[in-house]
């Protein structure tokens, strides 16, 4: 064989192990070719461009599902070691994926797989197809209750209040209003508001009752304004009246001054926030456990009242009257409105979100900070969601958390004045799954920690585990 033509084989192999090579490379790194309008018939509009390939990451309760991405269908790969399913070698473009199990409503969702990313579809959950509401024997009808993260149920019906107990009769209780539990669950106060006096009961010796305003009124000859227990000691008390904040030691029946009068106060462990005016209104705290004061930041005249403290203590949400929807975040000392027409809000469980109920019957979404699974949100960012608006006849009543922090329970009464309970998700990629879990309810509870939602129908207690 001709030198020359020894030399041509050898580059043209070599020429062909490095093509091939680098394709190999290329493609174990993910890069394919993507046609567009490449048809048979129309190859002059045909485009073709190598991309890198993207995936999808898909997370769901239950396991076991199907799962298709544009028809293609894939098992679901979690267990034990993988939270998850991932589905690699995606092309860069618009997807529709559905979730579907035996006996479970499906789910649905459009997104977008980019080049060289990991698109993440977290947290979807499947509601079964029949959702099984499960009685609360009672032995009288139920007009309203009150329950604690241990399950334990006061209940009222026309006649008094009443303490739901398994192994024995259901005990009678003085009162007609349930203020507050303790934080142990072990007892509990409850408000008469014929005289407006306060009872409290230790829920394993029923046959005792404290009255707690003649208590007080032993002590100092003062009414109660406000009460509240200790959040960490149950046998001590917080007690407003108008000479200011006390302690009130149950066990010795002593009165230990806090504060003097304060315009509002509430408490997250271990602090008193309250509002105080002097020259001007200004936010401030007293720690339960060093027995010390912090002044946190001034406010304007129009904020008298604080809604809500995060479960972290790090926020501090106030609602005005005319829907102003204020944030004060304590770590950076950084104050703001965030909503101008506000009528009720909540923050999630996981202190990262707000969800707020304008008066116009939509629901917000503000991101505290940046998020990143699945949606990819900016702090400050908000998801507007117009399901429930007013104008369609809708009446929002109350918001829950789901405890997961990445749903909504939605309260609300339809059109035709239908009371129900809706479960939604807060990914505001379309479509939006929302399901509906109970109809015709009233007195609508969400118990996080057992995953109960508790509800009156026809003057029975019921719940649903989702």
């Amino acid at each position: 064989m001709p030198l020359k033509t020894r030399r041509f084989i050898f580059y043209s192999f070599l020429f062909l192990f490095i093509v091939s090579g680098l394709g190999v490379i290329f493609y174990s790194q993910g890069w394919r070719p993507n046609t567009e309008n490449c048809r048979f018939n129309d190859l002059f509009n045909c485009s073709v461009k190598l991309q890198k390939t993207g995936a999808v990451f898909i997370e769901t309760q239950p396991k076991g599902v199907v799962i298709k991405l544009d028809d293609k269908v894939f098992q679901d790969k979690s267990g034990l070691i993988q939270s998850g399913t991932l589905i690699t070698e995606l092309s860069p473009k618009n997807y529709k994926i559905k979730i579907e199990k035996d006996g479970y409503l499906s789910w649905t969702k459009n997104f977008r797989v980019e080049s060289g990313l990991v698109t993440e579809v977290p947290k979807i959950i499947l509601l079964p197809e029949k959702t099984e509401k499960k009685l609360v024997s009672t032995p009288k009808p139920v007009d309203n209750f009150w329950i604690n993260s241990q399950q334990k149920i006061v209940f009222k019906n026309s006649e008094a209040l009443y303490y739901l107990q398994d192994s024995s009769p259901n005990m009678k209780l003085r009162g007609d209003k349930l203020i507050q539990w303790s934080e142990d669950g072990n007892k509990v106060i409850l408000q008469s508001l014929k005289n407006q006096n306060y009872y409290l009961y230790e829920l394993g010796n029923l046959s005792k009752t404290l009255n707690i305003s003649a208590v007080l009124n032993n002590l100092q000859k003062t009414s109660i304004s406000e009460i509240a227990f200790h959040p960490i000691e149950s046998n001590r008390l917080i007690i407003e009246n108008k000479n200011g904040l006390y302690l009130l030691d149950l066990n010795r029946l002593k009165l230990e001054g806090v504060k003097e009068p304060v315009l509002a106060w509430t408490i997250r462990n271990p602090n008193i926030y309250y509002i105080e005016k002097t020259q001007n209104f200004y936010l401030a705290d007293f720690n339960l456990i060093s027995k010390t004061s912090d002044t946190l930041i001034d406010l304007p005249d129009n904020l008298t009242a604080i809604s809500e403290v995060s479960a972290s203590g790090n926020k501090i949400g106030f609602l005005t009257k005319d829907g102003g929807l204020y944030l004060f975040n304590r770590e950076n000392k950084n104050f703001k409105q965030i909503a101008h027409s506000a009528e009720k809000f909540i923050f999630s469980y996981d202190n990262k979100k707000i969800a707020f109920l304008d008066k116009d019957g939509k629901i917000n979404i503000y991101f505290l900070e940046d998020y990143q699974r699945g949606l990819h949100k900016k702090a400050g960012e908000i998801i507007s969601l117009n399901l429930y608006l007013k104008e369609n006849g809708l009446a929002i009543k109350n918001i829950f958390w789901y405890n997961d922090s990445s749903h909504l329970l939605i309260d609300y009464s339809d059109a035709d004045g239908a009371e129900k309970v809706d479960f939604i998700e807060i990914d505001d990629r379309l479509p939006i799954n929302k399901y509906t879990l109970v109809e015709g309810v009233s007195n609508f509870y969400y118990e996080p920690i057992s995953n109960r939602l508790y509800f009156t129908q026809e003057n029975n207690l019921y719940f649903v585990e989702i």
